[in-house]
């Protein structure tokens, strides 16, 4: 019989597809000698389909007793998952089958090693009965004799598959068989000492004692288990049955598929895509969510939700400590509420506020939301007090201390803020380039003078200092990058290129100064000391091209940056290395057309024995053909002598001159020049919408950066690090070192008053629009996406009303009718 590319022949898709008559005549026309035993690319043979349908009994009867078939041989036959079809046609009954065909017979005459076979899943033959999908009547009589004759013939009742669940563990059979199943053990005494061994193991935390990710204390624990079984397609839904952890649920689940769906990407597995839709749904969950809650929120609600996202509540401390209330509550000085998550370069549980899971998630749409964004600007400011906080208009908001907004005086924020530390490190910034860039142009001046090397080794120090802190804080932070078919956890801070400049430049500088100081304390004179000023300027060039980060604070030139950051790194650099190969290709053939040494009659008057030259020609040719330097390019020819870059071959020149510099041009000045626009312009296109989402994502990093940063700008930060150093190392502070007696309490009676204020809030918001969690959110969208999702919510609220107008008129028509 022929097969196709998936080495299945007509006869298993007649199996897998065809009525049981047809199969038979189709049986039937089979010539005697031909093999049945015939396995597809999944290792199926004809059995193994058949032994999947609902009507087995009498298809594997009019299969197995063929002349030529030998029973035993067909039944133990495995395919890739290692399944033989007695895995699969375990629950055949005898009823509905000829006495041909016994099922008891044939277990009774195989050995107690062929019955204890597993497949690939560590699933035995009781496994797979228990799995059974059939239920017909008196179903749960026929399972209870299969399943006492199994164990009677050797297969361990105990056994547990790969996922350390036993026969009733792992059982898919239906629920009013299974209930009639458990009846019938209970009368039969042999039977019920079997189930007895099976219910013992039941109790939840034996039965996932080996999932060491799941935490059983958590809401969180269905949704670990649905992500262990590989049940991903009910994820979105699980969430929104939860009651109080619903954002946290999308926060925690995106921490762990973002690195499964990397991870199937560079191996190229299919499955990538299901996970990416699966990702789509929770992350609308999760910002419709957080865009309910902040747009409903009041003042004081919003300062709830504010607290719960960066996990700062607790017990309020005008209660008496003596008090009876207070001697029962425990953990009352811990800051939560916390979370727990899976770390993925661990596998360990952890706990973490939701602000530290929207940062563990790195999602920009999550930072693109209204409700974290006003988070994390209020962590900037950090106000001195409540009456100078302002709204995400920059409007000011009603508080206790003043009613109307109009009373409320400027914004004024800490000395230690964020903010504050960004202004003054940003002048001194720009105070640092004025006086470097000085210092290298007037290099004639600031060569004889070393006095003002002092200034420029304090910022050496101060930012050299600041590097190695950053380096420190970043020790541990990770990311997942793809590399080959490979996910690596790779260093955050190598991931940032903008820190690769700033080791540069400090690098630089400090060659700059040795060099600077060799050449003036040997008495060399100030023309000596030439390359020193060129590294010096190199320095300064890098230092000012780090400076556009400060920039990325600014709202209205953040966004714009990020898209200047993407066009040249995903569109210029891939775009010059397609250039580069042009220009290889063309300016070694430009130079051997124009300048070959074959046609110099004499070695004395060869023009391409200088390899440098010749370089540097084949080089520039092809970049003065493109930029029009064509006054650069002014050749003359002659019919018996070349000279490099002057004087070309004469034929070769006419080649040049008449047919290839169009062929070049065409292709590079028009073809490509216009690809980099196209690409160029398809890019600002994607990301425009979500410019802001990444904007925001930065925003939140600066926000971390500057927490660290000290007070004192430099050129004197150096004098702090080295203090905070000191007082590290001398004078430690008393660290908790019993992380489960600071834990977030579990018990709802030992929540502090504001969270419990709070979960009342969420739940009274999402009862209102849980509905609408699903849909698919329309902000830090482009505008394909925008209008995908603007159509999606109408045809929602259409269906909806279809539906109620439908209930309407079924309501009325059995009014009539009633009447």
């Amino acid at each position: 019989m022929d097969e196709n590319k998936q080495k299945s022949t007509v006869l298993h898709y007649a199996v897998e597809n065809c009525r049981l008559e047809t199969v038979r005549e189709l049986l039937n026309m089979i010539k005697e000698g031909q093999s049945l035993q015939i396995a597809d690319k999944e290792g199926n043979t004809i059995f193994h389909i058949a032994a999947q349908r609902t009507d087995k009994s009498e298809l594997l009867e009019t299969m197995l007793f063929r002349e030529g078939v030998d029973i035993k041989k067909a039944l133990n036959k495995r395919n890739n998952k290692n399944q033989s079809v007695l895995h699969l046609a375990i629950d055949v009954t005898e009823e509905t089958s000829s006495v041909k065909l016994n099922i008891k017979n044939i277990i009774k005459e195989m050995t107690k090693e062929d019955l204890s076979r597993t497949d690939i899943e560590g699933n035995t033959l009781l496994h797979s009965l228990m799995q059974s999908k059939l239920t017909y009547d008196g179903f749960e009589q026929h399972i209870l004799d299969r399943f006492t004759l199994l164990v009677s013939e050797g297969v361990d009742v105990e056994a547990t598959n790969n996922l350390s669940l036993n026969c009733l563990h792992a059982t898919k059979l239906d629920a009013l068989v299974l209930c009639k199943l458990l009846d019938k053990v209970h009368s039969d005494k042999t039977a019920r000492s079997y189930f007895d061994k099976l219910l013992r193991a039941f109790p939840r935390l034996n039965t996932f004692k080996h999932l060491t990710h799941v935490d059983s204390t958590s809401e969180l624990a269905l949704l670990d288990l649905a992500t262990f079984f590989h049940r991903d397609e009910i994820l979105p839904d699980l969430i929104l049955t939860r009651q109080f952890e619903l954002i946290p649920c999308c926060l925690s689940l995106l921490i762990q598929l973002e690195p499964e769906i990397i991870k199937m990407r560079a191996k190229a597995k299919g499955k990538h895509e299901q996970l990416l839709q699966v990702k789509s749904k929770i992350t609308n969950i999760a910002v419709n969510a957080l865009n309910e809650l902040f747009l409903n929120a009041n003042i004081i609600e919003f300062q709830l939700l504010s607290k719960y996202i960066k996990g700062e509540m607790k017990h309020k401390e005008n209660l008496a400590l003596n008090s009876e209330a207070a001697a029962m509550k425990k953990n009352r000085d811990c800051l939560g509420p916390k979370f727990p998550y899976r770390d993925f370069k661990e596998g360990k549980i952890q706990y973490g506020s939701v602000l530290e899971l929207v940062k563990k998630a790195d999602n920009p749409d999550l930072y693109a939301t209204d409700c974290i964004y006003s988070v994390i600007k209020e962590e900037w400011r950090k106000p001195i007090s409540d009456c100078s906080k302002r709204g995400l208009s920059g409007s000011c908001l009603p508080c206790d201390c003043c009613h109307s907004a109009c009373s409320c005086r400027p914004k004024i924020s800490r000395p230690d803020s964020p903010l504050a530390r960004f202004w003054t490190h940003f002048v001194a910034f720009i105070g640092f380039l004025v006086f470097f860039g000085w210092y290298v142009i007037n290099f004639e001046e600031s060569f004889l003078e070393p006095k003002w090397d002092i200034l420029l080794v304090a910022y050496l120090f101060s930012f050299g200092l600041q590097e190695a802190s950053e380096i420190w804080r970043l020790r541990k932070a990770r990311e997942n990058c793809k590399i080959g078919s490979h996910v690596r956890s790779v260093p955050a801070y190598i991931v940032d290129g903008l820190n690769i400049f700033d080791a540069l430049a400090i690098l630089l500088l400090l060659t700059g100064l040795v060099a600077r100081w060799l050449y003036y304390g040997m008495g060399f004179q100030l023309q000596d000391a030439y390359p020193s000023q060129v590294v010096l300027c190199v320095s300064y060039s890098l230092f000012c091209f780090r400076s556009v980060t400060f920039l990325t604070y600014f709202e209205t030139i953040g966004p714009m940056i990020n898209m200047l950051w993407n066009l040249i790194v995903y569109d210029l650099l891939p775009f010059l290395v397609v250039l580069f190969v042009i220009f290889c290709c063309f300016g070694v053939f430009f130079v051997c057309l124009l300048f070959s040494n074959a046609w110099t009659p004499t070695e004395e008057i060869a023009t391409l024995s200088n390899g440098w030259e010749t370089f540097i020609q084949a080089a520039t040719l092809p970049f003065n053909l493109l930029f029009g330097n064509f006054d650069q390019i002014e050749l003359s020819y002659s019919p018996d002598s070349t000279e490099l870059g002057k004087v070309a071959i004469k034929q070769g020149y006419e080649w040049f001159n008449y047919f290839v510099i169009f062929l070049f041009m065409g292709l590079v000045n028009v073809v490509m020049m216009n690809l980099l626009i196209a690409l160029f312009n398809l890019r600002v296109t994607q990301i425009y919408g979500v410019a802001i989402g990444v904007w925001r994502k930065r925003f939140f990093q600066m926000l971390d950066e500057y927490q660290e940063l000290t007070q004192f700008p430099p050129p004197l930060s150096f004098l702090e690090y080295i203090y905070n150093f000191l007082m590290k190392k001398f004078c430690p502070k008393n660290a908790v070192t019993d992380d489960k007696a600071s834990r977030w309490p579990n018990d709802t009676e030992d929540y502090p008053e504001e969270y419990n204020r709070f979960l009342k809030f969420q739940a009274i918001q999402f009862r209102r629009c849980r509905s609408r969690l699903l849909l698919d959110t329309e902000w830090n969208r482009n505008d394909f996406d925008v209008v995908k999702a603007h159509t999606g919510k109408e045809l929602s609220e259409l269906k909806a009303e279809l539906q109620e107008m439908l209930d309407d008129a079924n309501t009325q028509g059995q009014g009539k009718m009633v009447e």
